[in-house]
């Protein structure tokens, strides 16, 4: 029997995704005050990986459930509820800038896709003049 296609061969961004690391980039720090974690700090601060921060923010993996995503809203001093909310402001935000995901994809290209897309925008533009 063929094995399922692994997780990682996929992106799904989703808006909890994205919330997540608003979350990890906007954390003060208790002592210092200082803003924003690392992946690897975030990491740390629920024993996980860096990698599997990184997955999780960037659709690699789905988001964790449970006392999984407990742990992290947990690490990230924010209670569900807030998440939630935040979830809900963010799609809210995401209505009246329907464009910005585009602008989230492309530094996910490689050079000769960038270009690509260039030349699509630039045919685009053209073809409505």
């Amino acid at each position: 029997m063929p094995r399922p296609p692994n997780r990682t061969n996929r992106v799904i961004m989703t808006d909890e995704a994205r919330v997540l690391k608003q979350l990890r980039e906007n954390y003060i720090h208790p002592l210092n005050k200082q803003r924003g974690l690392s992946m690897r700090e975030a990491g740390e601060l629920m024993s996980w990986s860096s990698t599997y921060i990184s997955h999780i923010e960037n659709g690699r993996v789905n988001v964790p459930e449970n006392e999984r995503l407990d742990k992290m809203l947990n690490a990230y001093g924010i209670t569900k509820k807030s998440f939630i909310e935040k979830i809900r402001r963010h799609r809210k935000e995401k209505e009246q800038k329907p464009d910005i995901e585009i602008l989230e994809l492309i530094p996910r290209l490689n050079l000769n896709q960038r270009s690509t897309v260039k030349a699509l925008i630039n045919h685009f533009l053209n073809v409505q003049k």
